[in-house]
């Protein structure tokens, strides 16, 4: 959500403290004063017409979803596991992501519960065959995204998951957290079959890409 925090003179804005403000919108050009880095600054017309209502919409999207560079990912560790099986309840995935975790030595122990506990408060079932399970943040101590596919698909309270997105996130990766749900939210029922068809490398570099887009 947006919030106007505050609107300023041309001639205060060397004195105004820009902490916590994303964007700066202005009438007027704005030279290089001393704004801070990560400050953008969106010069729109004084009528303000639908070209600047849409500079402003682009250029809150690119904060609030900004692309990552390959160093970000790099902290998140990726896997794939497929399985032929019929159909499988939802139980299986959680006990499957628990023994690759406690192999990585990824997360504290009482992790699985709070996933667990997430799942039962409201289901992460997120519609064209795909769920999003995750647990506390505080109880990751690395990153991973595990991607569960089957055909068949996972029985997911009253739905079915052809694929599953555990993430098992560290609080420092969030902000990397919110652009792999966004991009996981967006993938279209078309999209998600040509995923199921794909060889377990093959889906993990997929997924990877799409992220980094």
């Amino acid at each position: 959500s947006i919030h106007i925090v505050d609107t300023l003179k041309i001639e205060d804005i060397n004195d105004y403290n820009f902490s916590n403000i994303d964007a700066l919108v202005s009438t007027h050009s704005i030279e290089d004063t001393q704004l801070p880095n990560d400050l953008t600054c969106i010069e729109v017309s004084p009528l303000f017409s639908e070209e600047d209502e849409n500079k402003i919409a682009s250029a809150l999207n690119s904060k609030q979803n900004p692309v990552l560079h390959q160093t970000e990912l790099a902290s998140i560790q990726f896997s794939v596991c497929s399985d032929k099986q019929e159909q499988v309840v939802a139980s299986y995935v959680f006990e499957q992501a628990q023994k690759i975790l406690e192999n990585n030595h990824a997360v504290t122990k009482d992790y699985m519960k709070s996933a667990l506990e997430r799942e039962k408060f409201s289901s992460t079932y997120i519609g064209n065959g795909m769920s999003m399970p995750h647990g506390d943040p505080e109880k990751v101590l690395k990153s991973h995204v595990i991607i569960f596919k089957n055909m068949q698909g996972y029985i997911w309270k009253q739905n079915k998951a052809n694929l599953v997105f555990f993430l098992a996130i560290t609080e420092q990766d969030i902000p990397i957290m919110k652009k792999i749900i966004h991009t996981i939210a967006k993938l279209d029922e078309n999209t998600v079959d040509q995923l199921l068809v794909l060889e377990d490398q093959s889906l993990k570099k997929k997924i990877i890409h799409l992220i980094k887009e």
